[in-house]
């Protein structure tokens, strides 16, 4: 199942303008949460692979990281 998340979640003023990246976190429990019009992809990354439900992260369609087993 995936979810796009709205603007109305956004806390960042970067993520209401248009352009930039589209973020998808994996969940351990199939889940996945779709970001888009984000700026700072690395960062952005950073802060998701802290959560420890998150096993993949793709950027823009592309596998960016994930994790160890």
């Amino acid at each position: 199942m995936s979810i796009k998340v709205g603007d109305d979640y956004r806390t960042n003023e970067l993520s209401f303008i248009p352009g930039g990246s589209e973020v998808e976190a994996v969940s351990k429990n199939g889940k996945k949460k779709i970001y888009d019009k984000i700026k700072m992809v690395d960062k952005y990354c950073n802060r998701l692979k802290g959560d420890q439900s998150i096993i993949e992260i793709y950027v823009n369609g592309k596998l960016y990281w994930k994790r160890n087993p």
